[in-house]
């Protein structure tokens, strides 16, 4: 169980969605000559929050891996094959 938690942990800060999806509604906005829209202003709000998402979830979970590593996880004696 422990080590389900810790795997929980550590893809706390996967954000590749986030970073990949989020320029994209603003891309196509500006492509589409829309700046002065509401849909420009909801693509630039879209592209804020995936950002900070990211700025807010890889430290949390950097340092839940590094605390969850040494007390979730622990050598076993024998080697397991």
């Amino acid at each position: 169980m422990k080590e389900v938690l810790f795997v929980n942990l550590a893809w706390l800060p996967k954000a590749t969605v986030q970073a990949a999806l989020a320029p994209v509604a603003l891309n196509l906005v500006n492509k589409l000559n829309m700046e002065d829209t509401p849909e420009h202003t909801y693509a630039t709000s879209i592209l804020t929050i995936a950002v900070l998402s990211i700025l807010i979830t890889a430290p949390l979970g950097s340092i839940g891996i590094t605390w969850g590593g040494t007390r979730l996880l622990h050598k076993s004696e024998v080697a397991i094959r």
